[in-house]
């Protein structure tokens, strides 16, 4: 579960390094703004990972995982962002965009960076 805790740091010094410029550039929604979606794309890609652990096997088999995950993913987070901008549109402004973007971006390429380097025996990345 190394990896896990990989991902999830990774992520946090992410947020811990841009939560104050944003802030200087976009005042106090910053805060609500950036851990709305640090949650929308940390949460999926979590359980993606998950998936891709308990797929074990060959090097294939976890790319197939994490592969067929990304539409999970996909749906969860951008789903979950298209919803939170429509109907809480006085907080999510296109500011929220931005943190999205980045979030998910920065997410996606440390879970695919975890999930090639990964040994072939199965318990790798744990």
């Amino acid at each position: 579960m190394k990896s896990l805790a990989v991902l999830v740091a990774g992520t946090l010094a992410l947020w811990v390094a841009l939560i104050y410029p944003g802030w200087l550039i976009w005042g106090e929604k910053a805060w609500v703004q950036s851990v709305a979606a640090l949650g929308l794309c940390l949460l999926p890609a979590l359980a993606t990972y998950l998936w891709v652990l308990k797929a074990g096997g060959s090097p294939e088999m976890r790319m197939v995982a994490a592969l067929g995950g990304s539409g999970i993913r996909i749906i969860l987070a951008l789903g979950g962002g298209f919803l939170l901008y429509n109907y809480l549109p006085s907080t999510f402004t296109d500011s929220f965009w931005a943190w999205m973007t980045v979030f998910y971006l920065f997410v996606l390429a440390l879970e695919i960076y975890l999930v090639v380097t990964q040994q072939n025996s199965p318990k790798a990345g744990q």
